[in-house]
């Protein structure tokens, strides 16, 4: 969204990973996923404060989240790996007939320009019709995301294709609780196993909790 995003070759030779992305690579499944809970009660005040929706607001910390754990910038193309200086977040984005599109929320590392971007996407998505397939499909540096704002979930698949290799992230939200007092989010993370492993997942997490407290 405004920038000249460049990439890179990761020399698999020389990677201290190149024996696990030739194991997990060779597989027809190759995904690996966690449900966890991450503490959403100063993100939730922050979308009170800033007069947005709770969604803008994470999603502005996951694309924060993001830029700062490079695993989640690689991906597979053409036999090859590459790590982008930046990914996209596309999202589904729901309207009131309880259809939903796909959108392009960009990203911004500023949160009142991501969030003038991601109104102007949500709008445009729930004024038309359709998947709107051709808002994130044809990308590689992107992130898919999607929200379940109705469940507590603490497990979910995807649908997924075998015909071609993906190696993008997925990641979802699901409805924001209040238990006990204290406000939690599910997040559901898969991920290609071949380029992204649980460690890599852990600071994804962790990186998204600080993101969420410091809106």
């Amino acid at each position: 969204m405004g920038y000249n995003n460049q990439r890179r070759e990761i020399d698999i030779e020389k990677w201290k990973r190149k024996e696990h992305y030739e194991f997990f690579s060779k597989m027809r499944e190759p995904f690996h996923g966690v449900c966890v809970e991450v503490d959403a009660d100063k993100a939730y005040q922050s979308s009170k404060t800033l007069q947005t929706s709770l969604f803008i607001v994470y999603m502005y910390a996951l694309g924060k989240a993001i830029h700062e754990v490079e695993n989640f910038r690689y991906r597979i193309e053409d036999e090859r790996v590459y790590c982008y200086d930046f990914v996209e977040l596309g999202s589904t984005i729901g309207r009131s007939d309880e259809t939903f599109g796909f959108g392009l929320l960009g990203y911004d590392p500023n949160f009142e320009i991501f969030c003038n971007n991601a109104k102007k996407e949500i709008q445009r998505v729930q004024s038309i019709e359709g998947l709107c397939l051709e808002s994130n499909q044809t990308l590689n540096n992107v992130v898919y995301c999607s929200t379940l704002p109705w469940i507590r979930f603490t497990g979910l698949t995807h649908a997924r294709h075998y015909d071609y290799r993906d190696s993008i992230p997925k990641i979802s939200f699901g409805k924001c609780s209040e238990i006990n007092g204290k406000r939690t989010l599910p997040v559901a993370i898969f991920v290609d196993h071949s380029l992204v492993d649980g460690v890599h997942v852990a600071k994804l997490i962790e990186r998204l909790q600080y993101h969420l407290d410091n809106i």
